[in-house]
């Protein structure tokens, strides 16, 4: 299947497709399996029509209750999408951070090495719905802004699916770009003061290469490498290989 790398969805910026992607065996990542993004708070009816065109079946939110309340997710209301909802914390990971940080700056790397070392669970949770999925049609999963949570999972799926890292890492950094426009909208609906929505140049909504590097070379020094973490992570051998399949079919 041919695909978009980044999905033209009216009301959405941040939607891209983890096909296209070369692996280490000389085959190339399928396009139409995994969505990443961020939420889906603005998308237009336009914008549905064509992720429902484009096979989307499953949606998963990473997101907490009280983040999904705030603001909803609005493939959930869609008959043709499942909505599942695997938070890995309940509150705003991002906002509560900042407004933890008596100096308002947030170090990316060291929160990405804190969550893969201690929500191995929901790494498992996310990673066993994805592969129960995975046969179903597109799987589209979410964080708010698509760049940390939704980032990890991504970086993981990749690695298991023998993607090098500098295009992990190039992946990652994207969304920087895309975000730019909608960031003041989004973080001004919050109450964090510690944001300064006017400074985007602040490392709070950078995704620089050194925290996306700094995780994998963690996992690498730490467990062996991603297969080797999925594993400790409790993932089945047989999810593994689902999405292996899915990847790399």
């Amino acid at each position: 299947m041919n695909g978009y790398r980044r999905l033209p969805v009216e009301g959405m910026c941040n939607a891209r497709d983890l096909g296209g992607y070369p692996a280490s065996d000389g085959r190339m990542t399928n396009y139409g399996r995994f969505i990443r993004s961020e939420v889906p708070r603005a998308v237009t009816r336009r914008g549905l029509d064509f992720l429902r065109d484009y096979g989307v079946a499953v949606s998963i939110d990473l997101r907490g209750p009280e983040e999904i309340k705030r603001i909803p997710n609005l493939l959930a209301d869609e008959p043709w999408a499942e909505f599942i909802n695997i938070p890995v914390y309940n509150k705003q990971v991002a906002g509560a951070v900042a407004k933890a940080s008596s100096d308002h700056f947030v170090k990316w790397p060291d929160l990405y090495i804190s969550m893969i070392d201690s929500q191995m669970e929901w790494i498992r949770d996310v990673f066993t719905a994805l592969a129960e999925k995975s046969g179903s049609g597109a799987v589209m999963f979410n964080c708010t802004t698509g760049k940390d949570r939704t980032g990890m999972i991504t970086a993981l799926l990749l690695a298991l699916a023998g993607v090098s890292y500098y295009d992990i890492v190039a992946d990652y950094c994207v969304s920087q770009v895309y975000l730019r426009p909608v960031y003041a909208e989004i973080f001004g609906t919050w109450d964090s003061p510690a944001l300064d929505v006017n400074g985007l140049d602040d490392p709070f909504f950078k995704t620089v290469p050194e925290n996306m590097a700094s995780l994998l070379i963690h996992i690498d020094n730490e467990y062996g490498g991603v297969p080797q973490y999925l594993e400790r992570c409790g993932i089945s051998g047989n999810d593994l290989d689902l999405l292996r399949a899915a990847l790399l079919g």
